[in-house]
């Protein structure tokens, strides 16, 4: 009787995990897709051959896109004071509705909530809350998604975000392919480069025409990385390229500068062509542009935060594409967004 029952456990587990494997094969075959944008973080599976781990932009959520479920746990939880801390760590589900680009497939959050929502594409994750009840974003949402294996040899490729190998810490966007059944479990069947990168650099030496600016700039390099020329937008007042403090341990962002306004219509003088392989530089002067760090009411210079230790990151935002369209390059130009490196007010003044 024992040996029946042992060879029945047996018999029962091989069928949940054909069951499972059937179902995401199922997935792959007939759900639909859509591309996450991410970022890798591990570059090796010793056992396995190599692979990365992946965070999406989706494992950050924020609080604009809680949704009247999600808002009243949070609430709930908050005010339990001294059994918060227990009842954070039990694991919470998310049903996060994506909202889709048409033109590149790319998707984003839409909003999330307890419940699936009634129609549109979701995705199922998971998160744990540590510490006290997040009021901005809820961070590390996993979705079962976060281990991709690839070709051996190829992990630290990734690990770079560099599919050219450059060494010259340029970072590329790597988007992941991903098909999502109806109750929200997500496959992933692929991945894609993006056509543009970004290298940020910290170098020596004062800008011409800006006495005051020190003996520090911050250098911007946007590379194209396609086969075919791509068109970015770099006026002179350099408004496509704003500073972002970053805040939590997952590297979300969170705009820095004062609101520029009164600013002039784009000229074709504002757009650079980037050829295949070829990259384009401009320089950024940290004593001009105003960051506010932290809670501070006003805004202050980049180079004057000298011993806050934060970090922060330029990033790219190409200007949308109705602000483009008189632009005798419009459609060459990728209307992206690119996140540099990150660092520290301590780089500025060493």
């Amino acid at each position: 009787m024992r040996g029946k029952l042992i060879v029945a456990a047996i018999f029962v587990q091989v069928l949940i995990l054909g069951w499972m494997a059937g179902e995401r094969e199922w997935i792959v075959r007939t759900a639909p897709a859509v591309w996450l944008r991410t970022a890798p973080v591990d570059p090796r599976d010793l056992f396995r051959g190599d692979y990365v781990t992946l965070g999406y932009e989706i494992s950050t959520i924020p609080a604009a896109k809680f949704g009247p479920g999600l808002k009243h746990l949070l609430a709930e939880q908050s005010g339990k004071d001294a059994d918060y801390h227990h009842s954070s760590r039990r694991e919470t589900v998310l049903y996060v509705t994506l909202a889709i680009d048409p033109a590149t497939g790319l998707a984003s959050v839409a909003a999330a909530d307890l419940t699936p929502p009634a129609a549109g594409v979701f995705i199922t994750g998971r998160v744990r809350f540590y510490g006290q009840s997040p009021t901005t974003a809820i961070t590390r949402v996993t979705y079962g998604i976060d281990a991709y294996y690839i070709q051996q040899g190829s992990g630290r490729e990734f690990e770079r975000r560099n599919p050219a190998g450059l060494e010259d810490g340029s970072q590329v966007p790597i988007e992941m392919r991903v098909a999502i059944g109806r109750n929200g479990t997500a496959v992933l069947t692929g991945h894609r480069w993006r056509a543009l990168g970004i290298a940020t650099k910290i170098e020596a030496g004062s800008m011409p025409g800006a006495p005051q600016s020190g003996n520090k700039m911050i250098r911007v390099t946007l590379r194209n990385f396609s086969s075919a020329p791509q068109a970015v937008v770099l006026p002179a007042d350099l408004r496509t390229l704003h500073i972002e403090r970053m805040a939590g341990g997952n590297g979300e962002g969170i705009y820095a500068e004062p609101p520029r306004t009164n600013l002039p219509d784009l000229t074709d003088s504002d757009v650079r062509v980037i050829p295949p392989e070829g990259s384009v530089t401009v320089d950024i002067d940290p004593a001009l542009r105003l960051v506010k760090p932290g809670d501070a009411k006003d805004p202050v210079p980049l180079a004057g935060l000298k011993s806050d230790y934060q970090s922060y990151r330029i990033v790219y935002e190409a200007p949308a594409a109705a602000a483009c369209r008189q632009l005798r390059e419009a459609a060459r130009i990728t209307h992206e967004t690119l996140p540099g490196r990150q660092f520290s007010t301590y780089e500025l003044s060493r």
